[in-house]
């Protein structure tokens, strides 16, 4: 056995829908590419490429195989990839083999100098460095690929990632939970557009968090969150000037809709919203309250 247990897990592996649900997990997790999520693939022993947009690096595809002659996927995957692709700007491709730097200036050669691509290549060091961050939970969330024997987990586990989503979203938290009725026709406009980036990044959080309960208080953190921002996302919300502090629902009075009604029905509509995001916010508060730093109002 290798003298690392990470080391020693990444070499046996040869379940590649395990490994590619751990690659989608860690690019998520480190903010390089959010917009990845698994898809099915082939029983090669490796994985189809997963191709995705993205507004700053263009077109990019994915791939990932527990092969060991990595060289040949890379090869096969890239030749599939030019003949059923119109445009690629980026390949991604993760391997569990460990690597030299000849080996490396070979692949990116040959992916640069066949088809003019950008290649970010993970090999088996770039896993390890990775997966041992602070913080990172990874290993004890894919016991099918690192052997729980191998590993002692932390017993903080869930209160380190309760707690650090908590810290970074801790003013919009509070302030939602502390919210009336009144949201639904008027909202800080600041605010607004935070609980619009939370809800359209909820999935990617999600993708990076494998504790059943810690994910399962999560997720209802994020729906509840969701369905508060329905409500105040319609056709009728305006801001009054590219200055303003606030977005408020147009309330001049018009011949195709009954302004006040539709006010006083938002009104109503939020209040369930609002009470099931307080209590989704405090079952999950409930994972860190153990924590030094955990807000004493959770």
């Amino acid at each position: 056995m290798a003298a690392d247990p990470i080391i020693y897990c990444l070499e046996q592996l040869t379940d590649y829908r395990e490994f590619e649900k751990l690659c989608c997990a860690l690019l998520a997790s480190q903010a390089y590419y959010p917009q990845i999520d698994p898809i099915g693939g082939t029983d090669d022993g490796g994985r189809d490429a997963i191709v995705r947009n993205d507004e700053s690096s263009g077109t990019i595809a994915f791939a990932f195989t527990v092969r060991k002659d990595w060289l040949t996927k890379l090869k096969s995957d890239s030749k599939r990839l030019n003949e059923t692709q119109n445009k690629l700007d980026k390949l991604v491709f993760v391997c569990t083999s460990q690597l030299n730097a000849k080996e490396k200036d070979e692949a990116f050669g040959y992916i640069d100098g066949t088809y003019g691509w950008h290649l970010d290549l993970f090999d088996q060091a770039r896993l390890r460095a990775f997966l041992v961050q602070p913080g990172c939970t990874l290993i004890e969330s894919h016991p099918s690929i690192f052997t729980p024997c191998f590993f002692a987990p932390p017993a903080t586990t869930k209160r380190y990632f309760a707690q650090q989503y908590l810290d970074q979203y801790a003013s919009l938290f509070q302030t939602v939970a502390s919210s009336t009725e009144n949201l639904a026709v008027e909202i800080n406009r600041e605010m607004y557009k935070w609980i619009g980036w939370v809800v359209r990044n909820a999935k990617t959080v999600e993708l990076t968090c494998y504790d059943a309960t810690t994910l399962n208080a999560l997720t209802s953190l994020h729906n509840a969150l969701a369905k508060i921002y329905g409500v105040i996302s319609d056709e009728h919300y305006i801001s009054p000037s590219p200055d303003s502090w606030r977005m408020k629902f147009n309330n001049r009075e018009r011949s195709d809709i009954n302004v006040q009604a539709v006010l006083a029905a938002k009104k109503v509509e939020i209040l369930p919203y609002l009470e099931e995001f307080r209590v989704a916010l405090k079952d999950f508060a409930e994972l860190s309250k153990d924590s030094p730093s955990a807000p004493a109002s959770w």
